[in-house]
């Protein structure tokens, strides 16, 4: 949250120019923004991104990191296993939606926003990662039981529940 924050500072208050795993080994899940798709393979990761206003590279590794096949989001196959860190340096995923609205901490509810969260609920829950070929009801009652440490738009940090996750993922950012 720190590192966001001195991130805007330097950026006149806008959130970071990055992308997380999701977006740059899933881009088609930007299918409907097809300007900002264009330019995801541009884009840094946000944790390089971020790296110069952190001391300790090791904040981007959540020791319960178990991977994930299935992105709890998207539902698209996003294979970092054994574990997200491993894979890609990061166990955290970002709203990129920030980043492509191109938008500043003046949100309608920061205090509601989930900006940077675990890769996948699984990790701190007591569901399985979602996988290939789980039917829906599956997925639904896997991500039923599932916990994320979720940094927020005032940069405050709380472990959720999948509803209250999913009510932050629908908290209208403009």
């Amino acid at each position: 949250g720190k590192a966001i924050g001195l991130y805007m500072v330097e950026y006149d208050d806008r959130w970071p120019l990055g992308v997380d795993p999701a977006d740059k080994f899933t881009p088609q899940i930007w299918a409907q923004f097809p300007e900002f798709q264009a330019l995801i393979a541009h884009l840094p990761l946000m944790h390089d991104l971020l790296d110069p206003y952190i001391e300790a590279p090791n904040v981007w590794e959540c020791p319960s990191d178990k991977g994930q096949i299935v992105d709890d989001v998207s539902f698209e196959i996003i294979d970092s296993m054994p574990r997200s860190f491993d894979r890609f340096g990061t166990s955290y995923y970002y709203r990129t939606e920030l980043t492509m609205r191109q938008l500043t901490s003046n949100l309608p509810d920061i205090t509601k926003v989930n900006v940077y969260f675990d890769g996948s609920g699984a990790w701190h829950g007591d569901g399985d990662i979602l996988r290939e070929g789980d039917t829906f009801q599956e997925m639904l009652a896997k991500m039923d039981k599932y916990r994320y440490n979720v940094l927020f738009g005032d940069l405050h940090v709380k472990n959720i529940s999948n509803d209250q996750y999913r009510t932050a993922w629908s908290t209208p950012v403009e």
